[in-house]
């Protein structure tokens, strides 16, 4: 089953998953993205010293072929409710080669929310996270 966006859900979970170069943390869902990275730069010493212009969120799209793409700020209120996983990176992370912040799939993550069938959902690295 796909990540993210776009799957059927009769209701919202009040969380979604947020990972960090490994970390994964549980965060109350916020419509508004600057309310967002602030509750991911709390969660998330590495990420407080941060700028948070900075701070970027991927996640995937189930309706258009599981693409890994960068969330907009115009369209995390749109995308917020459905979103079950995101990634986190920091505006520099590069691949070394060519400097192109690249995610890549790593982990799945088995969930089961209350009274539902489990779900497997992928979360994502960049290239400098593997290393």
């Amino acid at each position: 089953m796909s990540n993210n966006v776009n799957s059927p859900a009769p209701t919202a979970l009040p969380y979604y998953l947020a990972r960090y170069r490994g970390r994964i943390v549980a965060l109350e869902r916020d419509s508004d993205y600057q309310g967002t990275i602030k509750r991911i730069q709390k969660s998330i010493a590495k990420l407080r010293s941060a700028d948070t212009q900075d701070v970027i969120i991927f996640t995937t799209f189930a309706d258009y072929d599981n693409v890994l793409a960068q969330v907009s700020e115009d369209i995390w209120p749109k995308i917020s409710d459905s979103v079950k996983t995101i990634e986190i990176a920091l505006e520099g992370d590069t691949d070394s080669e060519d400097g192109v912040l690249r995610p890549t799939k790593n982990t799945r993550l088995n969930f089961t929310p209350g009274g539902t069938k489990p779900q497997t959902d992928t979360l994502i690295m960049t290239n400098d996270q593997r290393k």
